[in-house]
């Protein structure tokens, strides 16, 4: 027995999304502001027994509590019929997949059709408006406006009416569907719910401090909990090995209380006037006694210390493990009086990367699998993990991985990486999804999380890029509407001409991005200066323009170079989300990569440092009056990597001492636009 599916509607972003849920463990990601927070908030809300869970009116997805409003205010005169009325809510389906192994005792009040073609349940809540309750809302709210005597209404009247009513006419409702017939519902019990689904969840704030003046003692508390959780509430008569010795500690307790406690006993049998005589017992209790007494101490170089001598990662990682472990025994224990636990437990952990270090990433993501696997007994547990570490990705299976992307300003979309494999498998190029897969490491794993990326040739490209972008922000800095490039979130990838791999993957993503990259001229000889080329060797540029001449490409301009893809083939379009920016013609000379583009632009700046620069050789060559910049950038530049650092080195403060390539600062300027 599995969750399979988990549908949400009308929550926040969740408009209308559904999530599949792996065997064992689902790793949710996606940039901020996409949705992550708000699944784990729907679930608390309808799968924790709590009233702190109640919804607001900001729950609503913006798109449906517009409708509701709208709704309401045309209603204002003449209410609609019930024929008429849609139902405004908040909801979530999960969907139970079982199988022939499963013991269907607990789940078969959820099953409302006997049919042995159908393996799954479905369970339903909402937070709905019914008809009558609607009626209520129009006719309160008329009652609301005449009492405030408003002579005429507007939006942001029903806004405060309904922000502190609106739990008076929304109710929840828990149901049970009917497979391939969702009309047909049961409604169901808190009861037998807990009978099949139990929800749990580690928060990202995990209340971790090593301020010893704030401490809480993080750590030591938790030695309570799991305790508690270890027990649980069973009634038993078995006796534990501690209890044993509490019971031998309390009689000891008993006898020197009466040594201890003897005048105000004494005294109080003289007043007593013989009454019944007092006695005081030791009466220790388990719970209490780790919940007062317990402290965790760490050993270092044999030095016993306190747990706020631990940095803030281990502090976490730590506190974690305990919540992991009470969460396991909680769902093993025996509670609300039920026979057992229950059939389907389901754990989510959020952002387990909070103060803790790259290495500490790596250590949970691949040790977490096989902790729950082990602790978790006889029970059948998911578990959904929630990041924003590009570190947890990159050492994750792709196809635990669910992708939330934000596709409107009010709506979020989820996706499954393992369809990726699908997509290229079905255009038969498998050999491009398992490079794609080699190819994620962790800076490549930050386009999970990005909002733009810019593709590069190399380290040559990588080392000046920040500065290039620093640059074009300056000039730009009093321009309107300018967004600064720094200040965005952008991740840059070095690929080579592979880029074109990753056209899937980055369309699966749909983020905005920018490939720079070199033309490549050849002619029959090889590489050559690009005025005697007559075609390029960039496969990346073969790839995207492909319907292009070696003539059209050298005049292509920006406008030329921004593509979507559209019926099998990237064709040029103002709602590209895919640039490509190569070298063109500048000042009567079209550069073939980026050195010789460069010094073309700044053969003043190369020739007052040409005896400075580590890179250089034949610098003879170098003179202020060069035309030739094709044979000074291959004669002269004896390492790529070393003339960027040469160029940082020897700029100024401001980068005003050279001039950026016209390609690169066209494709950065197209990237700012959106």
């Amino acid at each position: 027995m599995k969750i399979k599916t988990a549908k949400v509607y009308n929550f926040r972003l969740l408009k209308n999304v559904q999530v599949d849920f792996e065997e064992e463990l689902s790793l949710v990601v996606g940039k901020n502001n996409s949705g992550k927070t708000s699944f784990l908030a729907v679930l608390e809300k309808f799968l924790s027994p709590s009233r702190e869970n109640e919804f607001t009116i900001d729950d609503f997805n913006l798109d449906h509590i517009s409708k509701l409003k709208a709704s309401v205010e045309s209603d204002l005169k003449q209410i609609c019929a019930a024929e008429d009325y849609i139902e405004y809510y908040i909801g979530l389906k999960i969907e139970i997949e079982c199988d022939e192994k499963d013991d269907l005792c607990n789940i078969a009040d959820f099953m409302l059709d006997l049919n042995p073609d159908y393996n799954s349940i479905i369970i339903a809540f909402g937070y709905v408006l019914g008809y009558e309750k609607y009626k209520l809302l129009v006719e309160e709210f008329k009652t609301y406006i005449q009492k405030a005597k408003i002579k005429e209404t507007k939006r942001e009247d029903l806004d405060k009416f309904l922000t502190k009513r609106i739990n008076r006419y929304f109710v929840r409702r828990k149901q049970s569907l009917e497979i391939g017939n969702e009309t047909n519902a049961l409604d169901i019990e808190d009861a037998q719910l807990r009978k099949v689904l139990s929800f749990k969840v580690i928060k990202a704030k995990r209340d971790v401090t090593n301020d010893e003046r704030k401490s809480s003692n993080t750590l030591s508390q938790r030695t309570s909990r799991l305790y508690q959780a270890l027990t649980g509430d069973k009634e038993t008569i078995e006796v534990t090995d501690l209890q044993k010795l509490l019971i031998e500690t309390d009689k000891l307790f008993t006898d020197e209380y009466k040594n201890t406690f003897k005048d105000i006993l004494e005294n109080i049998d003289k007043f007593s006037s013989g009454a019944a005589q007092l006695e005081i017992h030791s009466t220790i209790h388990e719970t209490e006694l780790f919940k007062d007494n317990t402290t965790v101490r760490y050993i270092q170089d044999q030095q016993n210390l306190p747990e706020t001598h631990n940095g803030l990662g281990y502090m976490n990682l730590y506190a974690m493990l305990f919540d992991i472990h009470i969460c396991l025994n909680s769902f093993k224990s025996v509670a609300n009086n039920l026979s057992g636990p229950a059939e389907l437990n389901l754990l989510f952990i959020e952002e387990p990367e909070a103060h803790t270090h790259p290495q500490m990433q790596y250590i949970f993501i691949n040790n977490i699998k096989n902790m729950l696997r082990e602790g978790k007994g006889n029970i059948q547990l998911q578990t959904v993990v929630s990041t924003h570490s590009p570190h947890i990705v990159s050492q994750s299976r792709f196809s635990d991985i669910k992708y939330f992307i934000r596709v409107h300003n009010n709506s979020t979309s989820v996706k499954n990486v393992s369809d990726l494999e699908k997509a290229y498998d079905n255009l038969g190029e498998g050999d491009g999804y398992r490079f794609l897969k080699q190819y994620l490491t962790v800076h490549n794993a930050e386009l999970f999380f990005s909002e733009k990326a810019i593709f590069i040739e190399g380290v040559t490209e990588r080392i000046l890029l920040p500065a290039f972008m620093f640059k074009l922000d300056e000039e730009n800095k009093a321009t309107e509407d300018y967004t600064r490039l720094l200040s965005q979130n952008i991740s840059i990838i070095e690929l080579g001409n592979y880029t074109h791999i990753f056209d899937k993957f980055l369309s699966f993503l749909g983020i905005r991005y920018l490939i720079i990259t070199d033309i490549d001229s050849v002619n029959n000889d090889g590489a050559c200066p690009v005025v005697d080329g007559n075609s390029t060797s960039n496969d990346s540029i073969k790839y995207y323009l492909a319907d292009k001449s070696f003539e059209e490409l050298k005049k292509l301009s920006i406008d030329g170079k921004k593509l979507k893809y559209e019926d099998g083939s990237y064709t040029q379009s103002a709602e590209a989300n895919l640039c490509i920016v190569y070298q063109t013609e500048e000042n009567g000379y079209h550069a073939r990569s980026f050195e010789d583009a460069f010094i073309s632009q700044n053969i003043q700046f190369i020739f007052n440092n040409k005896d400075n620069f580590l890179s250089l050789k034949n610098r003879d060559k170098i003179e202020e009056d060069c035309t030739d910049f094709y044979d000074l950038a291959r004669c002269c530049i004896s390492k790529k990597s070393s003339f960027s650092a040469d160029i940082l080195f020897y700029s100024n403060e401001g980068y005003t001492n050279w001039q950026t390539p016209k390609y690169i600062k066209e494709g950065l300027l197209w990237l700012t636009q959106q």
